[in-house]
């Protein structure tokens, strides 16, 4: 859907945008690559280290009776369950002890979202370990590109962006895995921008990483639907009725001369690892604590 500037000619919707990125040839570094091996790698590190959080048992004990010896895709904690609910289970468990990475280009923790989504729909349909890399280079630069039109100012707002960025940018991964094309990915975006949200109200509750797992299966089913046919508007992201409008805070930005860089932005901005099993805003803190002598005057700490 082409809509008019200001000076009267005409541009593609942001998500268009996006889904021509999305769609088009890649030729990630082997940096990037490498970098992105060991996003996934840590990712799944977390899931293992967060299947016994309370928050993944009570995701496995909602749904326990579709979770068995026989389902699409593997599960944090054992078994195996359709894709959209393994990447449910999955999503929670990576981030259920904060352990997993930042990424500033979105505000959102990306892998937790990306890596329980992308394994999911990777199993459905026998994706190698190549191709899954290159998606979730996919899904990080479409991610940062949703970010990057309504952030800082959204997430002010009260709004995590872990679980509406982060389901945006995934769908597109998503549906790029499946194989779908340019108006494919489009409309799994569109779809996804309809399924986003989570509260910043719920931090420090079990429903946190709840969000994590609800926008991985959310991006699941957003491609699953693009892929049977459904479809959404184009211009979601941008009309007077859509996400920047609704969700972009105070001061959003906006699409206006959205780009892709040459360089990945796994090597531009790159991913926070974290030291610490918590929220990356006290890890600073946690360090000059650490830092301290042990004989220091209070004062100094």
């Amino acid at each position: 859907m082409m809509q008019e500037k200001q000076d009267g000619t005409a541009s593609a919707a942001a998500l268009e945008v996006i889904a021509a990125w999305c769609a088009a040839p890649h030729s990630f570094s082997a940096q990037a690559r490498q970098s992105a091996k060991h996003a996934i790698v840590d990712t799944v590190g977390c899931m293992l280290a967060g299947a016994s959080d309370r928050a993944t048992l009570a995701v496995r004990a909602a749904f326990a009776r579709e979770i068995g010896t026989r389902g699409a895709a593997g599960v944090a904690g054992g078994d195996c369950a359709p894709a959209a609910l393994a990447a449910l289970v999955n999503g929670t468990a990576a981030h259920a002890l904060d352990f997993d990475d930042n990424f500033h280009g979105a505000t959102t923790h990306a892998s937790a979202v990306l890596v329980p989504a992308l394994l999911a729909i990777g199993e459905r349909v026998g994706a190698t370990g190549a191709v899954l890399i290159e998606a979730y280079l996919i899904g990080l630069e479409a991610q940062a590109a949703i970010g990057k039109g309504v952030n800082p100012s959204h997430y002010t707002a009260g709004w995590h962006s872990t679980s509406t960025v982060g389901c945006i940018g995934a769908a597109a991964a998503t549906a790029w895995l499946r194989g779908l094309d340019q108006a494919g990915i489009s409309a799994a975006m569109s779809i996804a921008a309809s399924m986003a949200s989570g509260l910043k109200g719920q931090f420090g509750t079990p429903v946190k990483p709840l969000h994590a797992g609800l926008a991985a299966r959310n991006a699941v089913e957003a491609a699953l639907l693009a892929g049977a046919g459904m479809t959404g508007s184009m211009d979601v992201l941008e009309s007077s009725q859509g996400f920047l409008k609704l969700y972009g805070g105070p001061d959003p930005r906006g699409w206006d001369n959205l780009a892709f860089g040459a360089t990945s932005i796994i090597e531009t901005v790159g991913l926070a690892t974290k030291c610490h099993p918590c929220c990356g805003s006290t890890h600073r803190a946690i360090d000059m604590v650490l830092d301290c002598p042990p004989s220091a005057p209070m004062a100094q700490i």
